[in-house]
């Protein structure tokens, strides 16, 4: 470790230290809102719950890192149990925390289904909640089987948190043709913002992200049905599956260096036939209307054009925007506008870059990185969370492919990210927009700086392609003067 420590150059220590300042702070900070004293037969039964889930993840990860030949095997399981251990007892310290989201909604509408039939459920399922129906049958189901209803939305996330960062290491694993890392996996449940997912949020972000991992992953793969059917699950939980859609998209498009079409246009249809899930209410009487505009619903829920998200239209809550009025519809309609444009110019470039040279599995990591950041950063009416898919695929691109770019984007978007979500432990149950305080700035500034890098390393490939061509050019020149002479 001193040997990998002098070796590094003065930047980056400088760069390590600050990391090590962040992750103290985060720790002294999150145990700051943890009650220890506040523990009761419920936090056991929740506790018992998790230590089984894990318990099977550990079971899986210990077989597969004994099996090693490495003589650091013993120390890697160690390791990986104390990492699963620290997991377990977060979660179990946090597990009474009651975030403002289930403050003011998750808690209520849990509430109200208690008190209805099944059926009933089913049928006033969109007006008591502005989620998906798919979403709330899991709340249905907590509501009916009368289990303290934080613990079990708490443990849903957590259970999808696991499955995304199983899905974060497969892709992982596919891209650099190495093994399945289970210790890596347990290093990504200690992610701050994945850790703050299921132990503070409690919300369906990791579920959703969990899809849209899982089918980028099988689009890699060339499992073109599994790709759509995951993208369509996604779908059917939350709009914001649409961040994963353009590179999904140029995958229908670009053929790898076999030639071969990563997924294939026939199989399209399975997606919107996953979203049907959200469907099953109209057996017990419930609107079609309703249930097909609860996207609509949920845009229109607030009228700001940032909802306390770190991106470019949270500018414009300095003048006071307010939703309804004229500038505030035409700066919504430009941004919108202004996002397309730049999507469809990406979307164009990236597939005459692939007619050119073949592009691997690790650039198209970068591209969805880009793509998830980049609609965040300029749509109009993002929440404060929607960078999330964005933060996890960078933590797969530097895992996937550590350049000194890929790991800086990985950790900004990270700690912007972290910051942002921390505004909200200040006042927990007042959803209220924390505009220019230091963290908002601060998180901002770092978001900007990423879009810099990507469009830096974007404007690289273009130079690439170019010295590429240059060269084969000159070799074909040669070879035509060699035959002459």
């Amino acid at each position: 470790m001193k040997t990998f420590l002098k070796s590094l150059p003065l930047f980056h220590k400088i760069g390590f230290s600050l990391l090590f300042l962040i992750a103290l702070f985060l720790i002294v900070f999150l145990f700051s809102f943890i009650d220890f004293t506040s523990f009761s037969i419920d936090v056991l039964y929740y506790s018992i719950a998790l230590f089984f889930v894990l318990s099977i993840f550990a079971a899986f990860g210990v077989r597969k890192i004994a099996k090693e030949n490495s003589p650091s095997k013993k120390t890697k399981i160690i390791l990986f149990i104390g990492i699963l251990l620290l997991v377990l007892v977060f979660a179990i310290c946090t597990s009474n925390y009651v975030s403002g989201d289930y403050y003011i909604y998750l808690g209520n509408w849990i509430e109200s289904y208690k008190s209805l039939s099944f059926s009933e459920c089913l049928n006033n399922i969109t007006t008591i909640s502005n989620y998906t129906p798919v979403y709330n049958y899991f709340l249905i189901i907590i509501a009916k089987l009368g289990v303290n209803s934080l613990h079990a939305i708490k443990f849903v996330t957590f259970i999808f948190s696991l499955l995304l960062v199983i899905s974060m290491e497969l892709v992982i694993f596919f891209v650099r043709k190495s093994e399945f890392n289970f210790l890596r996996a347990a290093c990504f449940l200690l992610v701050p913002t994945i850790c703050i997912e299921y132990s503070f949020w409690g919300q369906c972000d990791a579920i959703y992200t969990a899809f849209c991992i899982l089918a980028f992953y099988f689009a890699l793969v060339k499992k073109s049905k599994l790709s759509f059917m995951f993208v369509g699950i996604a779908f059917a939980f939350k709009f914001q599956f649409l961040f994963i859609v353009p590179i999904l998209f140029i995958m229908l498009i670009i053929k790898d260096k076999t030639g071969e079409k990563y997924l294939k246009w026939k199989d399209l249809w399975i997606a919107p036939i996953m979203y049907a899930l959200n469907f099953v209410p109209l057996f017990t009487g419930a609107s079609l209307i309703d249930l097909l505009s609860v996207y609509f619903s949920q845009a229109g829920y607030y009228d700001k054009l940032s909802q306390s998200c770190a991106n470019f239209c949270i500018i414009f809550d300095v003048f006071n925007i307010q939703g309804g009025s004229v500038p505030y519809y035409i700066i919504m309609i430009l941004t919108i506008l202004i996002t397309l444009c730049l999507m469809i110019a990406l979307i164009v470039y990236i597939v005459k870059l692939s007619k050119r040279r073949i592009l691997d599995y690790s650039d198209l990591v970068f591209f969805a990185t880009v793509f998830s950041f980049i609609m965040v950063f300029f749509m109009p009416k993002m929440l404060d969370r929607f960078y999330f898919l964005a933060s996890i695929l960078g933590i797969i691109l530097a895992c996937s492919k550590p350049s000194k770019s890929n790991v800086y984007i990985s950790i900004l978007i990270e700690i912007a990210l972290f910051f942002v979500m921390v505004l909200f432990f200040n006042n927990a149950y007042d959803w209220v927009s924390y505009v220019y305080t230091p963290f908002m700035v601060f998180a901002l500034v770092l978001n900007i700086i990423v879009l810099g890098i990507m469009v830096f390393e974007l404007l690289n490939y273009k130079k690439s392609e170019s010295k590429t061509f240059e060269s084969e050019e000159t070799k074909m020149l040669v070879g035509n003067m060699k035959d002459v002479i």
